[in-house]
């Protein structure tokens, strides 16, 4: 028989069960109610190939000391404009000097910082075939085609080549920037959904660890995206299945010129909502994924970009969080897109793109100050 101490003892195990879930959930949300990145993409230029562990080692203890611990790498081949440039293969590849990197500082600092290996971004075919919707788009999206058996080629030598760093590997990105594109129907995204599907499982297949497969989609205007309303159904069929994991979503508040929270508020909130509705039906993990660039809106079309005002920032903080905040189970958290690119606070290589380093510190330390803030 049982005694009434042992029901007694029972009682309070469960208990005390429930008050850990509860200060979890609670301090889960405290923590969101001053957000901060805990992630960052890290977009590859031509220039990088030049760049050193060492470089990298002082780019990643940076990203550190403000809380950031994953790096996104966009991707280690592209093609644009019928060039293609590929790191993956390059006597001088950046990723394995990012992964020696993050094994460095774990070993001398104790530093644990990951790395999402972003994959196979063919722009060119991109532009043509989705944002276009070609008239072979069924045929290129074809989940036995020439397009998924590359893909397959650059996932396998990826994996093949960065194994041996399974310890700083956070998981996949697939650099494709999805949307609710007017021209999709539902037959079009089930061709969409197939192909990536396709390529998430050969992903996972290489890995007993079952690493996560992410995207990013971006949110655009109505123009030429669909109605959040839309949205929501599009996406909901998208994402079935789960075979994404986590989504980082992208406001796309730098690449549109989106400047005030008034902009933030009726552009960016309704799409945030419709996506994360999507994503919650499916299961799916979400990360807001703060652009931290600017454009002058009379060069907004133009490549051109500046690291964005903390101020901006703030007001992009506080629209995720309060659309988030209101139902944060699928939540995940906050990343921006591209520390490497606006906010490093280090010297850059001869050739790079990015702004001078007076603007991208003066980012940095402000953020720094907020960071330390929290």
């Amino acid at each position: 028989m049982f005694t009434c101490d042992y029901h007694k003892t029972i009682l309070v195990f469960f208990l005390a069960i429930l008050l850990f879930k509860s200060s979890v959930a609670q301090r889960t949300r405290s923590d969101f109610s001053h957000p901060c990145f805990t992630g960052a993409f890290i977009q590859y230029s031509p220039d990088l190939k030049n760049s050193s562990a060492y470089d990298w080692e002082k780019e990643l203890s940076d990203m550190h000391i403000v809380g950031i611990d994953t790096g996104i790498i966009q991707f280690i081949v592209y093609k644009n404009d019928g060039v293609t440039t590929d790191y993956l293969n390059s006597i001088n590849d950046p990723t394995i000097k990012i992964l020696e990197a993050a094994k460095a500082l774990y070993t001398s600092k104790n530093y644990r910082i990951r790395i999402y290996l972003g994959l196979w971004l063919d722009q060119d075919n991109w532009h043509s075939h989705f944002d276009s919707i070609s008239d072979n788009f069924a045929s290129y999206f074809d989940s036995n085609g020439a397009a998924a058996q590359y893909y397959f080629q650059v996932i396998d030598k990826a994996w093949e080549k960065y194994k041996s760093y399974n310890d700083y590997i956070a998981g996949w990105y697939l650099p494709q920037e999805i949307y609710s594109q007017q021209q999709l129907d539902r037959q079009k995204i089930i061709v969409l959904r197939n192909f990536f599907s396709t390529i998430s499982k050969h992903c996972k297949s290489l890995d007993r660890n079952n690493l996560p497969v992410t995207m990013s989609p971006i949110i655009t205007t109505n123009t030429i995206g669909k109605s959040p309303e839309a949205t929501i159904l599009d996406m909901m069929d998208f994402f079935e299945g789960k075979f994404i994991d986590d989504i980082f979503l992208q406001d796309g508040v730098g690449a549109k010129c989106w400047h005030t929270p008034e902009d933030f508020s009726q552009r960016v909130r309704p799409y945030y909502e419709a996506y994360y509705e999507a994503c919650s039906a499916d299961k799916v993990g979400v990360y807001a994924n703060i652009e931290i660039f600017q454009k002058d809106s009379a060069r907004c079309g133009e490549p051109h970009a500046m690291p964005a005002s903390m101020s901006r920032i703030k007001d992009q903080f506080t629209i995720a969080y309060q659309t988030f905040n209101e139902t944060p189970e699928f939540f995940k958290g906050y990343v921006n897109f591209a520390f490497y690119n606006y906010m490093s606070p280090n010297e850059q290589l001869p050739g790079s793109p990015n702004p001078d380093k007076t603007k991208r510190t003066q980012l940095y330390n402000d953020y720094k100050l907020y960071f330390e803030g929290r």
